[in-house]
């Protein structure tokens, strides 16, 4: 079940059936289930198939006939950027996750 989350760091993990894996690190401000709708939409429309990192792989895998599973997991909590404030916590968080999978060839960002 998608959980309406908000204000989250997130992850996709996608597992293809030939035994490679990807890992795409994103965020959202908003509600998490919100955000999860957007990637779905991306993967079933054409024209919004270079929207994110993820989108590319996906279609990239379908286009390959390439099956796979998915998993989305949240990683950590932050707080969105606040007038007055001089960072954004939650886009630091992101940036962090990143940089600590950045040696991690799995990943797509």
């Amino acid at each position: 079940a998608v959980v309406s989350t908000q204000s989250t760091g997130y992850e996709a993990q996608v597992k293809t059936n030939n035994g490679q894996e990807f890992i795409y690190i994103g965020l959202t401000a908003n509600n998490f289930k919100t955000r999860y709708n957007q990637h779905r939409h991306t993967f079933s429309n054409p024209d919004k198939r270079s929207s994110t990192r993820l989108s590319e792989k996906v279609w990239e895998l379908r286009d390959k006939g390439v099956g796979f599973e998915m998993t989305w997991r949240i990683r950590r909590k932050g707080r969105p950027f606040r007038t007055g404030d001089r960072k954004c916590d939650l886009c630091t968080t992101e940036k962090l996750e990143i940089l600590l999978e950045s040696v991690n060839t799995k990943l797509l960002n």
